[in-house]
């Protein structure tokens, strides 16, 4: 995407534009290895290029910060520069491998996984780098006397960020009226679900922490 304008005063040429692309890329497999275990392997990745500069000032990007004019703002007239934090841009570059297994073993449906999340976003934004000038009048502008706010430091911030993340879940039909699920950690009813039918009588309880089944 590339849109002109999306920024700044055009009247006064004080304008930039955005530049956004993004790029991905996705895979999935599912083997069936047994009637009784199933596994999904998943593979995503993900670039966004982001960037605003350019516009009324071309060359004036976030790979040339020294071509941009200074930011200069006079009380009733009309800016001259681009704003103070333009130009900039990140790039966004996200990975996510996931692993998801299902077995059935007897009564027990389990499902279980993990996930590894990888972000590396390095971004380049450094406000008032050429300088932002504030004058309260025209006078005191053509006088000079102002405030001047000017920055100086490295304007490439680099990001990265690994994650990771597991999961476990085991249904276990405990009869055919009942089915315990530890991983919710709810059933319906309560801390105390109790059944009743012509054949038995079975309760269940919870302390908050454990759940106790009762069969009598």
């Amino acid at each position: 995407m590339f849109q002109t304008n999306s920024g700044g005063t055009v009247s006064t040429g004080n304008y930039y534009n955005t530049t956004n692309k993004i790029h991905s890329i996705g895979a999935d497999y599912t083997r069936t290895f047994s009637p009784n275990w199933v596994n999904q392997l998943r593979y995503g990745f993900q670039q966004s290029t982001l960037t605003f500069g350019d516009g009324g000032y071309p060359g004036c990007d976030d790979a040339n910060l020294t071509q941009c004019p200074s930011s200069i703002s006079i009380t009733g007239y009309a800016g001259y520069g681009q704003p103070n934090n333009i130009p900039q841009g990140r790039i966004v570059k996200a990975t996510q491998a996931q692993d998801n297994a299902n077995w059935s073993f007897h009564a027990h449906q389990m499902t279980f996984g993990g996930e590894f999340d990888y972000q590396n976003s390095p971004n380049v934004f450094l406000p008032n780098t050429s300088g932002t000038f504030t004058f309260t009048s025209i006078n005191n502008a053509l006088a000079g006397s102002g405030s001047l706010s000017l920055a100086n430091g490295n304007p490439n911030i680099p990001f990265k960020e690994p994650d990771w993340a597991f999961y476990y879940q085991d249904d276990w039909k405990f009869n055919k009226e009942l089915t315990i699920n530890p991983a919710i950690g709810n059933i319906d009813g309560g801390s105390s679900y109790v059944i009743y039918n012509d054949w038995t009588y079975v309760s269940l309880q919870t302390d908050g922490a454990n759940w106790y089944v009762i069969k009598k």
